[in-house]
């Protein structure tokens, strides 16, 4: 994972691992067959979360003194 390097806070690696989990839940579900509307809350939390690791990694990449 790109975010599991302690260069980053412990919240950024905590939101990215936490979307890799959330898209391999999705991803599991298609691939044994699942529709995936039906687990649409993974794919949400999993999006959000990715979200969040990039506002984590901009702030990081932005903060003054780096």
């Amino acid at each position: 994972m790109v975010s599991a390097p302690d260069t980053f806070a412990l919240w950024i690696r905590v939101t990215g691992l936490l979307a890799a989990v959330l898209f391999l839940v999705s991803v599991g579900h298609g691939a044994v067959g699942r529709a995936l509307a039906a687990e649409l809350g993974a794919a949400a939390g999993g999006w959000l979360s990715l979200v969040l690791t990039f506002v984590g990694w901009i702030w990081m990449l932005l903060k003054p003194g780096r």
